[in-house]
This record gives structure tokens, sequence and C-alpha cells, in this order.
């Protein structure tokens, strides 16, 4: 598989929907990135085999959401952290050092869809997806495939 933004847009589809609360559309979001993440390889096409700090990104942004969050550049930070949170604990076969991503390349265009006033429906949904998307495919995974000799890798995700 690989990273795609259009399967995470289209799981993110129910927050076009009345919701009952921010702690379900927190649970959309994450469960939808969860998905989108899970798909993705290392530069040498090997998967990620965990993301330990999801339910620690997913409890974050539910706790932030429970209340009307008072301006969109707090939106954006909140679900800069959460998601970040997350994707800096991928694991993927062979990966060596932790995950190196740049919050700031989320932070900016999250608070581009977030500010006043917010997009309706599905223009948030898929500069949400977008801006995850770019912030994933920016980070870089470093890696040694054992062997005679050891084959190293770095770069982004696929």
């Amino acid at each position: 598989m690989a990273l795609i933004a259009p399967q995470m847009i289209s799981l993110m589809s129910p927050l076009n929907a009345p919701q009952a609360s921010g702690a379900m559309a927190a649970e959309i979001i994450m469960t939808a990135f969860q998905t989108y993440a899970m798909a993705a390889q290392n530069s040498m096409g090997f998967p990620v085999i965990s993301m330990p700090a999801f339910s620690a990104g997913k409890a974050q942004l539910k706790s932030g959401m429970m209340s009307p969050v008072p301006a969109g550049a707090m939106h954006a930070q909140l679900l800069a952290g959460a998601i970040n949170t997350a994707w800096m604990s991928v694991q993927t076969q062979f990966q060596v050092a932790p995950v190196v991503a740049n919050i700031g390349v989320l932070l900016s265009q999250l608070n581009l869809i977030t500010a006043v006033p917010v997009p309706a429906g599905i223009q948030y949904i898929q500069g949400l997806a977008n801006a995850i998307d770019l912030y994933c495919k920016s980070s870089i995974i470093t890696g040694v495939i054992p062997g005679t000799p050891p084959v190293p890798f770095t770069g982004p995700p696929m």
C-alpha cells in the first residue's frame, strides 16, 4: 500500500454530518489518520508495523475537542499536536531511528484551513487531509536492511 490522501478524505466524510460531540469528530479524524498512516511504506517499500503513540494522540485530540475551541489557531495547534504525537511513533520494518518530521509544515497548513471563516464541509475535510498528507510525505524514515553488506536507506515514506 501507500499513503493515499483521497482514502483519508473518504474516511473523514462523516465530518460533513452534524456531530453529537467534539469527541466524535476527534474519533473520526484520528481513525481516518490511522488507516492512512498504517498503509505507509518506508522508501524501500517495507510496511509500517506499529504506531504505538496513536492512542496518546487520539486521547490528546479527544480531550482538547471536548469543549468548544475558541480560535482557529488553537484548533490548528490541537490537531497538529495529536497528529504529530501519533506519526512520530511510526515504526516501519527495518527502521533504525525515529521518524524525522517538521510539525511546522503541518501547523502552517492547518492554520490556513482553520482561519476565519472556517471552510464548510468537504473543503475543510480536503484541506485537513491534504495538510496531513503533505506533513507525512515530507518526513524522513531511516533504516538498514540486514545482510552482507547491510543496505542503509533514508527517505520520505511512500
